[in-house]
């Protein structure tokens, strides 16, 4: 790759992020994305009551269950929560994105490990 090809390269990828920078905020994402992780929010931390009180009355198995999913509910709120700042605030860049990645890998780690949970033999 010539340096021409890497100027380039370079120009449009930035034009593309300032052009999905640009769609995003017409569509009003980040408003979109901000509702959606107050709601997951609300949803992890209502599952995490519900949780809580099957454990006061003795099911052991089925709070564990319950705490378990209420974690990727949590986790895609924090991922919807990241998308709407980085719109809010216009904040493309390859660390911003890369921390979205991140935080959308931990969505799979909590579905994974609630898959685990499903998964267990109940003692």
């Amino acid at each position: 790759m010539g340096l021409l090809d890497l100027i380039v390269t370079i120009v449009v990828g930035g034009l593309s992020l300032i052009r999905v920078a640009d769609w995003l905020r017409s569509k009003k994402v980040d408003v979109i994305a901000q509702k959606t992780s107050d709601v997951l929010e609300k949803v992890a931390d209502g599952m995490d009551g519900l949780a809580l009180i099957a454990r006061g009355a003795g099911l052991n198995r089925v709070a564990d269950i319950v705490e378990q999913a209420a974690d990727v509910p949590d986790e895609l709120g924090d991922v919807a929560a990241k998308i709407a700042d980085m719109t809010a605030n216009d904040d493309f860049t390859k660390e911003s994105v890369l921390a979205l990645i991140d935080e959308s890998k931990e969505v799979a780690v909590e579905g994974k490990e609630f898959f685990l949970v499903l998964k267990k033999k109940p003692e």
